[in-house]
């Protein structure tokens, strides 16, 4: 039984919700699920009911043993929390660097200054090293303004354990005195690892994956790709593990 739920599962997040709502009414209304084939190509087309998504639920109804009322109701739910997650979830692909005409992007500085405007409680950024990001440091100054708690984690200065000549926190200190900085102070050795991540976190509700540093050339002249994801869950997940860092003191307070 638990084999055409998941099948379900998969086949509904590939079909609009007013669609499989459409196939659930006509299968309610089929004396045997032994006519599901046929109904279920009218109802999604050639295409849908072809590809792989759909022949394993198909194959999967073929072997349940369930009414077509029953089948029915559990299309309407798969439909409804297929659709939920979609709200739940907005992707958007970010890019710094040449533009095309064939994909719409959107850049990383104004995807990122849009993403602190977003945050209305708490801000996590990450960032290998910082410099002359200045359009954004204007934009994190004004979220600390409205009370949004701010924190960094960066790559250290030699001076610090790590491998930088400059010291970013140093700077960032300068400039946004007002946010807590994080330095990954717990390792075997300098060369046991590098803060190479980048991403920033907004109010555990979105969340900014790049390959980015936050610096000037980062922001307006490299090659750089990202992705922006607006969901609750993810967003979620990568703090509690940034939170658990700190209270593993793997990273500390500097």
């Amino acid at each position: 039984m638990d084999s055409i739920f998941k099948a379900l599962a998969v086949f509904a997040e590939s079909v609009p919700a007013g669609r499989m709502d459409a196939a659930a009414a006509v299968v309610e209304r089929m004396p045997s699920l032994a006519g599901y084939p046929a109904a279920a190509k009218a109802a999604f087309g050639t295409a849908v009911s072809e590809g792989p998504a759909h022949k394993n639920f198909a194959e999967a109804v073929a072997r349940a043993e369930v009414s077509p009322r029953e089948l029915a109701i559990a299309m309407r739910g798969a439909a409804a929390a297929a659709e939920r997650m979609r709200e739940r979830t907005k992707i958007q692909l970010i890019w710094t660097g040449p533009a095309t005409t064939a994909v719409p992007v959107r850049m990383t500085e104004r995807a990122l200054c849009d993403l602190v405007d977003m945050a209305k409680e708490t801000l996590f950024v990450v960032s290998f090293v910082t410099f002359k990001a200045n359009r954004v440091y204007a934009k994190i100054s004004e979220a600390v303004a409205r009370g949004v708690k701010v924190s960094f984690l960066t790559e250290s200065s030699k001076e610090h354990g790590g491998s930088l000549d400059i010291d970013p926190i140093k700077l960032l200190k300068e400039k946004i005195p007002e946010a807590t900085f994080y330095r990954w102070t717990a390792k075997a050795n300098v060369s046991a690892g590098r803060v190479h991540a980048k991403c920033a976190i907004a109010d555990r509700r979105a969340t900014l994956i790049t390959s980015a540093n936050l610096t000037e050339a980062a922001m307006e002249n490299n090659m750089e790709l990202g992705i922006l994801v607006e969901n609750d869950h993810l967003a979620g997940r990568l703090a509690d593990h940034f939170a658990a860092l700190a209270t593993e003191k793997i990273i500390e307070r500097s």
